[in-house]
C-alpha cells in the first residue's frame, strides 16, 4: 500500500503521531517505568540467549565506516553502536525534531558528538543514494511505516555491495490484535502466578484499535505484513534471523512488581509458546546483506482505506488526560468524568 504526502488525513495523523512521541506526561506518567521493565527483563533474559545480544555479535563482523539509523526515541542501542567503534560515523534520521534533539544532547554526553549526523525526514518518502552506507540499523520503526515497499527497497538500494543491514522489529499483528490463543495464554500465565506464586496480576485487556490509532495513528499500521517484506528484499542474503514468540510486549502491563521469579515463569511459558508455534513470532531480530531486487509495485489507499486504518478524533486521550491530571487534585470527579465521556465519543 501507498499513501501521498499531502492526503489530508495522513497530515493530521502524522501531526498527531509527532505529537504522542513528545508529549511529556506520556513519557513522565507510563514510559519510564515501562522500558525500565523491557531493558530488565531483555538483560534477564540475555543470559538465556546469547543472540539477544546482537551488539557482540555485530562487532565480531567487521568494522563500518558510514551508517545509518532509523528512528527510535532515545537512540540508546545505535548511540553505544558508534561509542563502541562498531561504526566509525552513523545518521540518524527521524520525523520528530524532538527525537533528534534527545540524540544530540545524548551524543554530547558519550563524546561522539563529531561522529553523529541528524537529519529530520518522513520515512515513508525517504530517498537514499545508492551505495552510500556499510552498515544500517531498523529498531522499533518499520513497524510504523505505511509505505513499506517504497522504504526497504531506499534502504537495500542506498547499501553498499558488501554492506549489512540490521532489522530489530515487531512483525505480527496490526494493531496489536491479539489472537484468542495469545490471550487465553497471557491469562493463563497470570493465572498461575496467582496460584502458584501469589504474585498480584493486573486484568487482561486488549488493544483498542480506535484509541491506538487515535493515539498513535501509524503504530503497527503494517506490522502482519512486515516479515514477508523484508525476506522479499534480504533473505536470500541473510547472515542470521531469529523469531522471537515471547507471550508479552512487556509484562509490565499485567504484572503488578518485577522479580526473578516471573521471569524464570515466563521463559518455560515462552518454550511452550515458540516449540509448539502457537501463534505466529511477534518480534524478528535479522543480520542481512544486499540484495539486487526490484520495488514492489502498489495501489494507493483509497479514503475508505485511509480512514479505516489512520483516521483520528480532533483530541487524544493523552491531551484529556494531561488536562484532567491538572485539575484532579481539585475536582477528582473531572478526571473520571473526562475519561467516561472520551470512552463514549471513540465507540
Amino acid at each position: 500500500m501507498l499513501i501521498k504526502q499531502d492526503n489530508k488525513y495522513y497530515i493530521k495523523a502524522t501531526k498527531r503521531e509527532q505529537s504522542f512521541w513528545a508529549n511529556d506526561y506520556f513519557w513522565t506518567q507510563n514510559n519510564w517505568k515501562i522500558i525500565q521493565e523491557i531493558q530488565e527483563y531483555e538483560n534477564f533474559n540475555k543470559s538465556w540467549n546469547k543472540d539477544i545480544n546482537y551488539l557482540d555479535n555485530i562487532k565480531s563482523l567487521w568494522k563500518f565506516h558510514n551508517g545509518l539509523s532509523l528512528g527510535w526515541g532515545f537512540w540508546e542501542e545505535e548511540l553505544s553502536i558508534v561509542a563502541k567503534w562498531v561504526v566509525e560515523n552513523m545518521t540518524f534520521v527521524d520525523f520528530s525534531e524532538w527525537s533528534n534533539t534527545i540524540l544530540r544532547e545524548n551524543a554530547e554526553k558519550l563524546n561522539i558528538k563529531n561522529k553523529v549526523f541528524s537529519i529530520n525526514w518522513d520515512l515513508n518518502f525517504i530517498k537514499l543514494e545508492k551505495n552510500t552506507y556499510d552498515f544500517i540499523i531498523c529498531r522499533n520503526v518499520l513497524h510504523h511505516i505505511i509505505n513499506l515497499e517504497e522504504c526497504l527497497f531506499q534502504l537495500n538500494n542506498s547499501l553498499t555491495e558488501n554492506g549489512i543491514i540490521v532489522i530489530d522489529e515487531f512483525i505480527w499483528a496490526n494493531k496489536f490484535q491479539w489472537s484468542t490463543t495469545r490471550i487465553e495464554f497471557i491469562k493463563t500465565f497470570c493465572k498461575h502466578l496467582k496460584e502458584k506464586f501469589d504474585i498480584e496480576t493486573l486484568d487482561f485487556v486488549k488493544t483498542n484499535k480506535k484509541s491506538l490509532t487515535n493515539n498513535c495513528p501509524f503504530e503497527a499500521i503494517r506490522s502482519e505484513e512486515l516479515y514477508n517484506l523484508i525476506h522479499y528484499y534480504f533473505w536470500e542474503n541473510q547472515i542470521q534471523e531469529n523469531r522471537y514468540w515471547y507471550l508479552f510486549e512487556d509484562q509490565s502491563s499485567y504484572v503488578k512488581e518485577s522479580n526473578s521469579i516471573i521471569y524464570t515463569e515466563l521463559l518455560k511459558f515462552e518454550k511452550i509458546i515458540k516449540d509448539g508455534k502457537l501463534f505466529p513470532a511477534p518480534r524478528i531480530f535479522g543480520v542481512y546483506k544486499k540484495w539486487n531486487k526490484e520495488m514492489i509495485q502498489t495501489q494507493l489507499w483509497t479514503n475508505k482505506e485511509i480512514k479505516e486504518n489512520i483516521w483520528i478524533l480532533p483530541f487524544s486521550e493523552l491531551q484529556i488526560m494531561r488536562l484532567a491530571s491538572k485539575l484532579r487534585t481539585m475536582f477528582p470527579w473531572i478526571y473520571e468524568n473526562l475519561k467516561k465521556i472520551y470512552f463514549l465519543i471513540r465507540r
